[in-house]
């Protein structure tokens, strides 16, 4: 598989939320060097918005937010994938902050957490396809998050192969 392969079977979400202030962040880069897993868990703090989002891989752990907030910490299933987010963005401080998220797995399940209420957004995965990152921006709280998704059945240990776990162009 070459790299124009290997990017047509990834899709991206817009950012929803604030796409201008808090620090930028992207996931994909740490997630391409290990050739892309899934999340096996997800953890989240949370308050009036979501403070903190953290997905949890085999081995290692990527989230972006503060340490304010109750935590909540939520576990997939073996063979179990996010194929959707819903959620809501509203004013924080001045500042739009994403304020609520809802994952649905291909099983199923369903995760909640935050607040409803405010300008809602939706990301569904194409059909065979999973979240695998995020990317967005976040300083104390989560203020704009966007996700990526890859095909379920793909062949990632041929896929990396002379690229170096990069994927360049994606954005």
């Amino acid at each position: 598989m070459n790299i124009k392969d290997l990017k047509d079977c990834i899709d991206q979400s817009p950012v929803c939320g604030n796409k201008d202030f808090g620090k930028e962040f992207d996931d994909m880069g740490q997630c391409a060097e290990k050739t892309l897993p899934f999340p096996r868990r997800m953890a989240v703090r949370t308050g009036s918005v979501i403070d903190r989002l953290e997905f949890g891989y085999d081995g290692f752990a990527l989230g972006h937010g503060g340490k304010g907030g109750a935590p909540q910490e939520f576990s997939l299933k073996q063979g179990e994938h996010i194929v959707k987010v819903e959620g809501a963005c509203c004013d924080f401080g001045g500042k739009v902050t994403v304020r609520a998220l809802k994952f649905t797995t291909d099983k199923g399940n369903v995760i909640q957490v935050g607040t409803e209420g405010g300008e809602n957004f939706e990301f569904k995965a194409k059909d065979g396809y999973a979240i695998c990152a995020m990317y967005g921006r976040a300083d104390n709280y989560v203020r704009g998050v966007g996700f990526y998704a890859r095909k379920v059945d793909m062949d990632l240990g041929g896929a990396f192969k002379g690229i170096g776990g990069k994927l360049p162009g994606l954005k």
